[in-house]
């Protein structure tokens, strides 16, 4: 049992973190040179929500 949840916990990491690179660099790309600070703001914070979200999302149901 502890090794299952090892193993989901090593998975939610990995998604976060590869979720997180992926928007931030296209954060970087999109908004590097905007002037509009409550707007990076505000994607950087929903950066943070999607990246938390996206591990739980079950993308093959939606397939069927």
């Amino acid at each position: 049992m502890r090794n299952h949840k090892l193993n989901t916990y090593g998975t939610f990491c990995n998604l976060f973190n590869k979720s997180l690179i992926v928007l931030y660099a296209f954060y970087k790309l999109s908004f590097s040179k905007d002037t509009f600070f409550k707007l990076r703001r505000m994607m950087l914070l929903l950066i943070c929500v999607i990246s938390f979200v996206y591990p739980f999302i079950d993308f093959p149901v939606w397939t069927d």
